[in-house]
């Protein structure tokens, strides 16, 4: 079975993740139950998860104040928003 790894977006952090264990075993079975996790020294994995799983990981890991002080702040730009759409009928295209 296919595994996801993580480690921190800081690779300069030296930071022995064993030591956040039980946080991070927390937060993967609070979002994710049943995903087998196991955290190493750099890194932790999970069965693989998919996109709004891994985001809602994501966001559990990033509010726990243990661990917040290795994140990196960034900023995004976003412009355009996907959906998945049912489609009913084929709409023309407008070059209006």
């Amino acid at each position: 079975m296919a595994r996801k790894r993580y480690h921190l977006i800081d690779s300069s952090t030296a930071v022995d993740l064993r030591d956040y264990k039980e946080e991070i075993l927390e937060a993967v079975n609070a979002v994710v139950p049943g995903k087998h996790p196991v955290v190493y020294a750099d890194c932790f994995e999970v069965d693989m998860l998919n996109q709004s799983e891994s985001v809602a990981l994501g966001r559990k890991l990033s509010s726990i104040k243990e661990l917040q002080q290795f994140g990196k702040k960034i900023e995004t730009f976003r412009l355009f928003q996907g959906r998945i759409l049912i489609e009913k009928s084929p709409q023309k295209a407008t070059t209006e």
